[in-house]
């Protein structure tokens, strides 16, 4: 039998003559069966339409093909929904679409517009929105409904009456008597099943629980040891207990921040137009997961990301809040962009579009160039937020992101306990270094030009560095090195003194006769690499003999320019040598102090740049400025009027201020809502990224406006959210096994197939990230350990060999998922198999499909298969486990938190001794193999009840 030949075990499985039947077919169709599917990416479509699309149509396509022109145009209307117009647009298939075809400009025929040629990058954005499936929100042709005018907006007042603009209600939970109710939740909850003549699902057994409730709180499944553990507690709060002690565990913040890094659309590589490598990213993911596992409050959170470079440091912190920036600069760029104006315009629109999807739960991008369409958020108020973060510096130059100096909680303590004592060291070093200089100027001298060494590979530059003047400079990112042979005609104590101009540190070391005798050294900075920046800088004091001396510059990877070396020799035991001996111990002091308290991280992030308000640009157009708008918020939900933004800062803290005020509309709702659905795995509005007209509406508002009253009273803990949520019933539901007993609905599938007023626990798969980390962990490979690493794959030029590379390192790795780098050129194949999020967007929901290619992954991943070969090694090793049956008991509790059935025990006995006959001569380890990868490969190890 063919080790890829993998049995059903589960369902109706036996033939007529009571054997197993064996087939991929049935493997495939048992895995990753879903039981509800959903469209994937509507909303972001939508979102892609608005801001990358209509634009472009406006700009380019209605002056021809629109209800107003002339008749150039023909009858090809771009104005109304594009799906409707023939072949123009076939939904998934750029291929096959004229529009694509025309604007591709390979058909001379056929090529629009014909003014030129559209930009690579637009192309490449109609081809992405029809993969994508062309989502167009506009009116059908000739709907009588056609709105008379593109341009008319809500007014804001009018705005403030949809329901998430209105202000949190203070809900009080309904008076039921029954005695399934155990919370407020599950008042709400049960409130709404009475209505519709349903009753909610039996509690589920212990061995459920503990799977689902350590899947959701740690991404991980319970040992063996820990569900015995909690299925014999038969304490009164043993599931308090449970939720407690998961919670208190490392690995939540790593389940948790990741939920957080999709919404904040954590990469670590840019992306785009040139996918530049984010090498001080991955201290933004650990920072994420360091705040869950504090439980910071989310409206910390929330200013820390909007302006964490203008907070203090809080005194429980672990990191700097500057990190928490990283938010507004992790985003795809487009980094080759020339023109600066569309390059800032295109910057802060991302930014814009993140925050608001992140935070506020709103499409606000799609008002840049005209006023939103469906929600009350006019293009002005697009345009006072763009004012904020155009006053916000992100790019420092072309291509290049704003990076700082981070403090971490231990050199923030020692900058706090010891920076005191920097200032009179260097007062005294500084009074040192003059009387040195002065005594020095009458010493006898050797001086030589630096471009006359005798050996090495550096460069030497007569001509640009400034007329008569040579230098020695790097040839480019290399070992650099410089010998000089210098004849000293008596031996005794010399001073060696460079001369150099350093803009940045380009740091090195002093060698003499071949030993190292200054390291490190070459330091200094002198704030210009041109002449007016030359100084002699002192570099030790070395004993040398008469005759010659070989003294070796050397510099990695990167040399400041030398124009000169000097040696200045100095009596023993004079005051000069004195003065230099302090002077030595004096800077090794500081040096000490320096890096005890220099910040140990190097993060992207923002900060403060120019301050002004923003114009309006017309239809989004870069080029075209409008009216200048003041600096501020969304009106529609801000009640009061808004004050004036400082003219010195650019609002940032200010808008962090307003967005966490307990009484704003959106932010409480919009984040218990995402807590919410990453514990049912649908939110109470099942579009979390999205509040406005076109996103869903709240199935339990009241429910909604509760937890988010509850969420800020609670000084907006996300533990004690969880506690909340968990305790209750409604979380504690399991699943019926058969028809509804209510008098109303016989069959609750049949009444709510969604499950939408919960009247069972709604059976969902388990992300990508927990499969492969449950997956490492059933078979002992997990590595633990907290923390990340520096990114060390390359990210563009991905030749064959280079994604080779990038793949043997995914698939090496046994550390968390969380840990793993996110190429947004190349996500693992993995996960993107298995719906992880797009890193390029916020995503609160990540769609599940189920496609072939997921089982086919489960049956032939190596990754799966290992897995199954040492769970089967770890089985088969245990010496407590004497038989058959106590081995099925054991893989049964590792691999899916319970025993197995006295029917699944019987069929998979018979499996195992069928395989064993197949094969030529006896090997548990291939039939347990086997056995252990059709358990793993089952909907029930991805699935959670």
């Amino acid at each position: 039998m063919s080790d890829s030949l993998v049995p059903v075990l589960h369902g109706n499985t036996m033939n007529h003559h009571g054997s197993p039947k064996y087939s991929l077919i049935g493997i495939a169709a048992l895995v990753l069966v879903s039981s509800q599917s959903e469209l994937a990416g509507a909303d972001d479509a939508v979102g892609l339409f608005e801001k990358k699309i209509r634009p472009v149509l406006v700009q380019h396509c209605f002056k021809c093909h629109s209800k107003d022109t002339a008749e150039d145009g023909g009858d090809v209307r771009l104005d109304q929904k594009l799906t409707d117009i023939g072949r123009l647009i076939v939904s998934g298939d750029p291929d096959k679409s004229l529009l694509i075809t025309a604007l591709r400009y390979r058909n001379s025929d056929l090529q629009m517009p014909p003014s030129g040629r559209l930009p690579l990058e637009v192309i490449s954005d109609f081809e992405r929105w029809v993969k994508m499936g062309a989502a167009d929100p506009r009116p059908a042709i000739n709907d009588p409904d056609e709105p008379a005018s593109e341009t008319a907006a809500a007014s804001i007042e009018a705005g403030r009456q949809f329901w998430a603009f209105q202000p949190v209600r203070k809900a009080s939970p309904p008076q039921l008597n029954d005695d399934w109710v155990q919370s407020p939740i599950d008042a709400f909850v049960l409130r709404k099943l009475v209505d519709a003549g349903l009753r909610p699902a039996p509690r589920a057994d212990r061995r459920t629980l503990i799977r689902r409730a350590s899947f959701v709180l740690i991404g991980l499944p319970p040992t063996p040891e820990e569900v015995e553990d909690f299925v014999n507690d038969d304490r009164s709060d043993a599931f308090a207990r449970l939720v407690d002690r998961l919670l208190a565990s490392p690995s939540y913040g790593e389940r948790w921040g990741r939920h957080w890094l999709d919404v904040m659309r954590y990469g670590d590589c840019n992306g785009g137009d040139e996918s530049r490598p984010f090498p001080n990213a991955w201290h933004f993911r650990n920072y994420v997961i360091d705040n869950f596992n504090r439980d910071v409050p989310y409206d910390r959170m929330i200013a820390e990301h909007l302006a964490g470079d203008l907070l203090e440091f809080d005194d429980d912190a672990e990191y700097e809040p500057v990190v928490g920036t990283g938010f507004l600069a992790i985003g795809t760029k487009i980094l080759t962009q020339l023109d600066a104006q569309k390059r800032i315009a295109d910057l802060v629109d991302e930014q814009i579009d993140a925050f608001g999807r992140a935070m506020l739960g709103m499409t606000i991008a799609c008002a840049r160039c005209h006023d939103h369409k469906f929600d009350p958020i006019p293009t002005a108020d697009y345009y006072a937020l763009a004012g904020i973060f155009r006053s916000t510096t992100t790019l420092v130059s072309y291509g290049k992101w704003v990076e700082r100096p981070a403090h971490t909680r231990q050199t923030w303590d020692a900058a706090r306990r010891l920076g005191h004592k920097l200032p009179p060291l260097r007062d005294r070093l500084k009074q040192l270094t003059t009387h040195i200089e002065q005594s020095l100027s009458d010493a006898k001298s050797i001086e030589l030009e630096a471009e006359t060494f005798a050996r090495g590979n550096v460069i030497v530059d007569k001509d640009n560095y400034g007329k008569g003047i040579g230098i020695i400079g790097d040839a480019g990112s290399q070992k650099n090195f410089a010998e000089f042979d210098i004849t000293v005609p008596e031996s005794g104590r010399y001073v060696l003194q460079l001369r150099y101009a350093a803009k940045t540190a380009r740091p090195g070391r002093v060698l003499l006769g071949g030993k190292v005798v200054r390291d490190p050294a070459i330091t200094e900075v002198t704030g210009d690499w041109h002449p007016a920046g030359q100084r002699w800088h002192f570099e030790g004091v070395h004993t040398l003999k008469a005759g010659v001396n070989t003294f070796r510059l050397e510099s990695e990877p990167l040399m400041s320019h030398i124009d000169k070396l000097r040696l200045l020799q100095v009596d023993d035991n004079s005051p000069l040598e004195k003065l230099i001996s302090e002077e030595a111990s004096l800077t090794a002091d500081i040096d000490e102090l320096e890096r005890s308290i220099t910040p140990p991280l190097q993060v992207m992030a923002v900060q403060e740049g120019d301050i002004a308000d923003a114009h309006i640009l017309i239809r989004g157009n870069a080029h075209k400025q409008g009216d200048k708008v003041a600096r501020g918020f969304l009106r529609v939900a801000h009640t009061e009027p808004q004050t004036k933004l400082p003219t010195d800062q650019s609002g940032r803290l200010h808008l962090a201020e307003w967005m966490t005020r307990p009484d704003h509309p959106l932010t409480s709702r919009v984040m218990v809502n995402r807590l919410w659905r990453w514990h049912f795995g649908r939110g109470i509005v099942s579009t979390p990224d999205n509040f406005g007209a076109k996103g869903a509406r709240s199935t339990h508002p009241e429910l909604l406006d509760y937890l988010a009253r509850r969420f800020v009273e609670n000084d907006w803990s996300i533990k004690a959210m969880h506690r909340e949520i968990m305790l209750s019933q409604t979380w504690q539901m399991g699943q019926r096994t058969g028809a509804g007993s209510s008098d109303s609905h016989e069959d609750p599938v049949n009444f709510d197939p969604e499950n939408t007023l919960y009247w069972q626990a709604s059976r969902r798969r388990l992300e990508a990230e927990a499969i492969r980390d449950a997956l490492l962990l059933v078979s002992n490979r997990l590595d633990t350990q907290s923390g990340g690493s520096p990114l060390k794959l390359k990210t563009i030029n991905l030749s064959a060999e280079v994604l080779e590379q990038q793949q043997q390192y995914y698939d090496n790795s046994h550390r968390r998922t969380v840990y793993l780098p996110v190429l947004r050129t190349n996500v693992y194949d993995f996960l993107t198999l298995l719906d992880f999020a797009n890193p390029d967007l916020p995503t609160g929901h990540r769609v599940t499909t189920t496609v072939p290619t997921q089982a086919m992954l489960m049956m032939n991943s190596p990754l799966v298969k290992d897995a199954a070969s040492r769970v089967a090694s770890i089985i088969l090793s245990d010496p407590s486990l004497e038989s058959n049956e106590q081995r099925l008991r054991a893989t049964y509790l590792r691999l899916y938190s319970r025993l197995p059935t006295s029917n699944e025990s019987a069929i998979a006995q018979q499996f195992l001794a069928d395989y064993q006959a197949a094969l030529e001569s006896p090997d548990p380890q291939r039939s347990w193999t086997a056995l252990c990868h059709t358990l793993l490969a089952g909907n029930e190890f991805v699935y959670l009840r």
